[in-house]
């Protein structure tokens, strides 16, 4: 998200014309993770990280002179969906952050600790859009599945005793390593109805990660067969274009999920600032990653030898058919 920047740049130059006068101040994803090319915007103030943290609270009211009030319970918890007018379909934030550290990602920067939602606050939040004829829910976590058992599962008994069905989707990819059998059946019951695992590669003894083994994938797969999920409904996303990745292992890795029966997805690899992986990226490509985020974009393909290859798209899209 860090090279969708230029939409930034023009958002504060119309603000700018309109109200010339009004401080601007700039958050979120670019301003955390390329806070001094943020810097370059002309803006009143960048902040860095969760709004609701006491620091950039503070600073965002002292910007106004004014005394900061009490940060609101939950706060970073709730969406403003009250926006939209007549949607279609609805997203769901039971929790943020995420306790994994993994070299490529960037989840634990943009929020360093973990919360979540009581189940009771997260089944409001459904049923106000429920009430709008909503049925189509989407999760929004980066980690789901962690600690299931305290706020999850007691959301997902309230959501499966709703009178209408409802349809569930984790575009998000789930941890893999918590898909046990009870789990998945009380998934079930609540109606999920996409499922994404984030394998991100089958060479389990060389992951840029700790979170999934071989026994966790196939006690998982197993658990959500069992529990009554059909292959065509789960998708397996598979990293691609890692700095130093041989083509041949997202082949394997394709090929791999494809004997389990279910569908695989390349996720296609974005360079982070701040990220373990990032000064490696930074090596292995041809592009100035550090100072120019537009070459953070995937579908360069950055980090892999020569960039995009139409090629070798060609030869990808082939295999994923």
């Amino acid at each position: 998200m860090t090279y969708w920047y230029p939409g930034v740049t023009a958002m504060v130059h119309l603000l700018r014309r309109i109200w010339p006068k009004v401080p601007i101040v700039l958050g979120g994803v670019y301003a955390t993770l390329c806070p001094e090319h943020a810097k370059s915007e002309e803006v009143d103030l960048v902040l860095q990280g969760p709004f609701e943290e006491p620091r950039s609270w503070g600073r965002f009211w002292r910007l106004w002179g004014m005394s900061a009030p009490p940060i609101p319970p939950d706060a970073g918890l709730h969406l403003a969906l009250d926006l939209y007018d007549r949607p279609d379909f609805s997203v769901l934030l039971g929790s943020r952050g995420c306790p994994f550290r993994c070299s490529y990602c960037a989840s634990g920067q943009l929020f360093s600790g973990f919360r979540r939602r009581s189940p009771e606050s997260l089944f409001s939040a459904l049923e106000q859009d429920f009430q709008r004829g909503v049925r189509d829910f989407a999760f929004q976590d980066d980690a789901l599945l962690v600690d299931a058992q305290s706020w999850l599962v007691p959301w997902l008994e309230m959501t499966a005793r709703l009178k209408s069905p409802v349809r569930l989707h984790t575009p998000n990819a789930v941890h893999i390593r918590y898909l046990n059998q009870s789990l998945c059946t009380m998934m079930r019951k609540a109606r999920f109805v996409t499922i994404r695992l984030g394998l991100e590669t089958s060479s389990f003894a060389h992951r840029n990660d700790q979170k999934l083994d071989a026994e966790h994938w196939e006690r998982g797969v197993r658990a959500l067969f069992s529990a009554g999920f059909q292959s065509e409904r789960i998708g397996v996303y598979i990293l691609s274009g890692l700095p130093g990745q041989e083509f041949d292992d997202v082949v394997a890795s394709v090929r791999f999920v494809r004997s389990f029966g279910l569908q695989p997805h390349l996720a296609h690899y974005s360079p982070i600032p701040g990220t373990q992986l990032f000064q490696q990226a930074c090596a292995a490509s041809d592009h100035p990653l550090a100072s120019e985020p537009l070459f953070h974009n995937p579908s360069l393909w950055p980090c892999v030898p020569g960039g995009f290859s139409p090629e070798r798209q060609r030869n990808l899209q082939r295999l994923l058919e």
